[in-house]
């Protein structure tokens, strides 16, 4: 285990639930209301995450992660998170267990038919495995774009009662209370199932944490793997305010066109406006948008609602930021830590770019973010959505 994931391990450890958590659903808006979107209609993060929230794979229990295709062909790999402790308990148990990973399509109420596509691959003794597993298929599992399939998680072991692991996943906050998790994806293609033997698949408040790998090399999923929640000490506030401002820098992957913006955010205190400008790489602002403090929760953080610009084209290849500020108040922003910089996720299922902070107006940068106490870190990406035209 490495340090990072000692100190993973150490900051979640209290919060090691937990085989299920109740059915809940969020209240948001990232994109225009009435509007579904797919993943060829927005880029960003764009996943809010509360806190991880595992699922144990234990005594005959079936675990499926659900996914949209985004292109026909065949899926060689997946990445997953195993989470596994000997310290915290409700992840793992004795060797933890022989996990079998497939892809499996949809039957008619969006859940796992049970037939598998390709082949599959077992990781023997799962709790000294790697937390981030690279399976390969005994052969590639065909997929056609635009359907939906799962990854399925089955515990093989002769005693999966006393020999576990847990797949671990992005958790939503119960009193966000939303749904879909983010309006630009459609739960149906970005959920987590689970089944007890003999039972009913339960939809958990979740969405995967996933690397798909086709043979060709294309890459789709989420590489997001943990939230650096601003009321952890060992991590910046996140506050936004006249003068203490957050920015993303990132590199545009392809040129692209922009008509809206979203930011995940909480407001704490005082009256004034959420700002976010997007910038070009020397610094001038090219479009703006602001939240009142009644448009962003106060709660929890989670998506303000979308706001629509002047179409805006970002070359790709091209470098730009945007920065968070406030016209008076509090608020705050908390990042995610990106899988692609230290865990194995293809960096092209990721934003290209990393978060800071400034305490003087932008006067001067953090040139990284703090998390578990360390300093300049480059994995973190806010958590926004730029819906495209």
């Amino acid at each position: 285990m490495n340090t990072t994931r000692r100190e993973v391990m150490k900051g979640i450890g209290a919060l090691a639930t937990l085989a299920v958590a109740p059915s809940e659903s969020l209240l948001a808006q990232c994109v225009d209301p009435g509007t579904t979107n797919t993943g060829s209609t927005w880029w960003g993060s764009g996943h809010i995450m509360t806190s991880l929230g595992n699922t144990t794979l234990i005594s005959g229990r079936i675990v499926t992660q659900a996914f949209r295709a985004k292109k026909t062909g065949s899926i060689r790999s997946v990445i997953w998170y195993n989470i596994h402790s000997t310290s915290a308990p409700g992840y793992s148990a004795g060797t933890g267990g022989n996990i079998r990973v497939r892809i499996e399509g949809s039957d008619a109420s969006g859940h796992a038919d049970g037939t598998p596509l390709g082949g599959s691959d077992t990781l023997t003794n799962a709790a000294t495995a790697p937390s981030f597993p690279k399976q390969v298929l005994s052969s590639p599992a065909p997929v056609e774009a635009g359907k939906i399939y799962h990854v399925t998680f089955y515990n093989t072991h002769s005693d999966p009662s006393s020999n576990y692991v847990s797949t671990d996943c992005i958790n939503i906050k119960s009193t966000l209370n939303v749904s879909p998790h983010n309006p630009q994806i459609p739960d149906i293609e970005d959920s987590v199932y689970y089944k007890n033997s003999g039972g009913s698949w339960i939809k958990r408040s979740q969405t995967p944490i996933l690397d798909l790998e086709y043979t060709d090399g294309f890459h789709q999923g989420t590489p997001y793997m943990e939230s650096w929640l601003n009321g952890n000490s060992s991590h910046w506030n996140a506050q936004i305010t006249p003068t203490q401002w957050s920015r993303q820098n990132f590199t545009a992957p392809s040129t692209m066109t922009v008509k809206a913006l979203c930011i995940a955010a909480k407001y704490v205190s005082g009256s004034g406006n959420l700002i976010m400008e997007i910038r070009d790489a020397n610094g001038g602002v090219l479009r703006q948008v602001s939240w009142t403090n009644s448009e962003v929760l106060s709660t929890y953080q989670g998506w303000a609602p979308s706001k629509s610009i002047t179409p805006l084209t970002l070359n790709g290849g091209s470098y730009y930021s945007f920065v968070l500020k406030g016209t008076g108040g509090v608020f705050t922003s908390y990042p995610l830590a990106n899988g692609s910089v230290h865990y194995g996720f293809s960096p092209t299922i990721a934003v290209n770019g990393f978060c800071e902070y400034s305490t003087n107006s932008g006067g001067s940068w953090s040139g990284g973010w703090t998390a578990w106490n360390k300093t300049q870190r480059k994995d973190g990406t806010l958590i926004f959505c730029f819906g495209l035209a």
